[in-house]
């Protein structure tokens, strides 16, 4: 289980709504200052991220928590998130080369790849209602009681030297 800290925004009919900042690895070891992902970090900023998780302690709105998403959870948002497009990209390419060969050189096999990349995500939105009662939502794992600090215990807050 992944653990990260979130709070409490909004609890409406069952549904539990949590924000937390988004972190990346980059700008927490020394190499920070001359490194492209530090970069990438900077750009794109630490929005906070809203998420809907499930709320078997009851926790309620201002209350920190510490939310966990399950492994398969993370696995299985990464495969949709890079496979399918390459998936996709790749089939198309394959498709349109098939079925329009000798006709206009490499213009179909791209057509093709272009289209599969696009479609095959589309799909997956149109598929994933039906698929949603098999997936799982983050869980709160526990409530942050006020003045405890908000690492969890062991956590090491110093760089960290880069690997």
């Amino acid at each position: 289980m992944i653990e990260t800290q979130a709070r409490v925004v909004a609890v409406q009919g069952g549904r539990t709504w949590v924000q937390a900042a988004r972190r990346s690895s980059c700008g927490q070891c020394s190499a920070a200052g001359s490194c492209g992902g530090s970069l990438f970090a900077q750009l794109f900023g630490n929005r906070p991220v809203r998420v809907e998780v499930d709320n078997p302690l009851q926790a309620q709105p201002g209350q920190g928590v510490v939310v966990g998403v399950p492994e398969r959870l993370m696995l299985s948002g990464s495969l949709h998130l890079y496979l399918l497009p390459l998936l996709g990209l790749i089939l198309g390419a394959l498709l349109g080369q098939g079925l329009f060969s000798g006709q206009a050189g490499e213009l179909p096999a791209i057509l093709g790849a272009l289209l599969g990349l696009f479609a095959f995500p589309a799909l997956w939105r149109w598929l994933k209602p039906v698929l949603a009662a098999t997936t799982s939502l983050p869980i709160i794992m526990r409530i942050q009681t006020e003045g405890l600090p908000v690492a969890p215990p062991g956590s090491n807050e110093e760089k960290k030297p880069c690997l």
